[in-house]
C-alpha cells in the first residue's frame, strides 16, 4: 500500500508537472496567437489610417475643384451679364445713330428744298430785274 501510495504521489507530481507544462505551453501559444492577432490588427489599422488619409486628400481636392468650378461659374455668369449689358448698350447706340441719320436725312432734304426755293426766288428776282431792264430799254428805244 505504501508502494502504491508512493507511486500515486509520484504520478500526481508528474501529472502536476505535465499540467503546469501544458498550461505554460498553452499560455505561450495563446501569447503567440495574441501577438499575431495584434500584429494583424495593427496592420489593418495602418491600412485604414492610410485609406482615411487618402480619402481626406481626395475630399480636399474635390472641395478645391468644386470651389474652382463655382468661381468659374460666377465668372462666366458675370461675363454673360456684362456681354448682355454691352449688347443692349450697342443696340441703344445703333438705335440713336439710326434716329440721328433719319434726322440728318430730313434736315438735308429740308435744306435742299429751302435752297431750291431760295434759288427759285433769286432766279425769279433776276428774271424780274431783267424784264424790268428790257422794258426800260424798249421804252427808251420807242422814245428815240
Amino acid at each position: 500500500l505504501q508502494l502504491q501510495l508512493s507511486v500515486a504521489a509520484q504520478q500526481q507530481e508528474l501529472d502536476s508537472q505535465a499540467l503546469a507544462s501544458l498550461q505554460a505551453l498553452k499560455s505561450s501559444e495563446l501569447g503567440m496567437q495574441l501577438r499575431e492577432a495584434l500584429e494583424q490588427q495593427e496592420g489593418d489599422l495602418r491600412k485604414l489610417l492610410q485609406q482615411k488619409e487618402e480619402t481626406e486628400a481626395v475630399e480636399t481636392r474635390l472641395r478645391c475643384t468644386a470651389e474652382a468650378l463655382r468661381s468659374n461659374e460666377d465668372r462666366a455668369q458675370q461675363q454673360a451679364e456684362n456681354f448682355e449689358a454691352r449688347v443692349q448698350e450697342l443696340q441703344l447706340q445703333l438705335s440713336v445713330a439710326a434716329q440721328q441719320q433719319e434726322l440728318d436725312s430730313q434736315a438735308l432734304a429740308s435744306l435742299q428744298a429751302l435752297k431750291s426755293r431760295e434759288l427759285g426766288m433769286q432766279l425769279r428776282e433776276a428774271l424780274e430785274q431783267q424784264e424790268g431792264d428790257l422794258r426800260k430799254l424798249l421804252q427808251q428805244k420807242e422814245e428815240t
